[in-house]
Formats: structure tokens, C-alpha cells, sequence
């Protein structure tokens, strides 16, 4: 079904964002296309506007919610900047299997919506998939099979146990999806041994990492 509705006054609902979208699964998530491709420098958005040259980047939202939100709420005004980079990690709002489902399910969608906005308009998504435990199918709804996906293992590598937990729910994950490569950014995992993955870190980080290096040896 393709969304072609819109039904508030001033578009209060931001509906005009999944104008023309097929939405999908119980819910109605707007489905995300595929979008094949092999970064190999990454840099979340905030950190991204002090950058000039980002032609070879990748950009992600592996950030806090609140350098997020403005995005949601005025999307039109980081498009021109997005569609800079070589590739972008599809939107990352938390879900957080403690907060109320209602909220879970909102943030999954708000994922969903601006990641089909941004793809619609030009900009080079990877869809994003949440690795999480105890996840209803909900989780996976809208996210294309045989595709190259990406995650972020933030907050889920402080501990042996917690990075067995990513890799078992990881495993899940590739067993619906069957990914043909997952971009992952954040701390390497040395459970995962199925899929064809790419490990990133925040650019500035191997930045800083190198700076400081150098000042070591200067």
C-alpha cells in the first residue's frame, strides 16, 4: 500500500514525510530500500558539520536522541548535507526494550520515516537494524532481506556477557534477514563470524587517536 493521506491540519503528524512510501507489517513502517555499498570512514551527524571534505565518509546517528531530534523536526534542513557523503547509516533513535512498548514502537517508526525521507530525496541510506534482545518481529518489519544493513554495538560492548547478548541477538537477526553485509560501528565483537562485516569507528576518534600518537613521538 502506498501512503497518499494526509489527515491533520499543517500536517501535525509529519505525514507528508511518507508521502508515496509502501508501508508494511502490522505497524505500517515505511519500507526502507536497499542500498548496497562499502564505506570505510565513518562520522556521526554531530560531529559531521565541522567537516568540508566528506565525499569518502560515511555519516551515521549512532548519537543521544537529543542531537537527533532537531533532525526530526526539521529534516528538510539537513538534506543538502547528507547527500554530501558517500553513504549514510539509516536513523537511530533509541529503543529501549525497558521503555513503554507505545514508545518502542514510535522510535522504530520515527527510524523509518526519516530514513525513507532522506533515501527519497536523494541521499544514500543503508538501512538500519536494531540488534536487541527479547525483540518482538515487529523489529525487523520493513528492513529488506539479502541487503547490505547496518548496527551499532554502542552501549552493548561494556562486558563479556553483554557482547555474547549482542552476538546471540545478532544471530537472530541474520537468520530473518539474511543480510549480505552489515556495516557495523562501535567496538569489534569477536562473536560474530557469520555475515560479511565491515567494522567502522567514528572517524574523529581515529583521528584523535592519530594526533595523539603523533604528539607522543613529535
Amino acid at each position: 500500500m502506498l501512503y497518499e493521506h494526509i489527515s491533520t491540519e499543517r500536517d501535525i503528524m509529519k505525514e507528508s514525510l511518507i508521502y508515496g512510501a509502501e508501508l508494511v507489517g502490522k505497524y505500517g513502517f515505511p519500507m526502507l530500500p536497499e542500498y548496497n555499498a562499502i564505506p570505510t570512514k565513518t562520522i556521526d551527524i554531530h560531529r559531521s558539520r565541522k567537516l568540508i571534505k566528506v565525499k569518502d565518509l560515511n555519516c551515521n546517528f549512532f548519537c543521544d536522541d537529543y542531537v537527533l531530534n532537531p533532525i526530526w523536526n526539521n529534516p528538510d534542513k539537513y538534506i543538502g548535507h547528507l547527500k554530501c557523503f558517500g553513504s549514510v547509516c539509516g536513523f537511530d533513535f533509541t529503543i529501549d526494550i525497558n521503555s513503554p512498548l507505545a514508545l518502542q514502537i514510535y522510535n522504530k517508526y520515527r527510524n523509518h520515516v526519516l530514513s525513507w525521507y532522506f533515501a527519497n530525496n536523494g541521499v544514500k541510506v543503508i538501512p538500519k537494524v536494531d540488534i536487541l534482545p527479547d525483540c518482538a518481529d515487529w523489529i525487523y518489519d520493513a528492513l529488506p532481506h539479502n541487503s547490505t544493513l547496518c548496527c551499532s554495538t554502542k552501549g552493548r560492548a561494556s562486558s563479556k556477557n553483554a557482547k555474547m547478548e549482542f552476538a546471540e541477538c545478532f544471530a537472530e537477526m541474520e537468520s530473518v534477514l539474511n543480510p549480505c553485509r552489515v556495516i557495523i560501528v562501535g567496538t569489534k565483537i569477536d562473536f560474530l563470524h557469520n555475515s560479511d562485516i565491515i567494522w567502522l569507528d567514528d572517524f574523529m576518534n581515529e583521528y584523535f587517536r592519530k594526533s595523539r600518537l603523533c604528539n607522543l613521538y613529535a
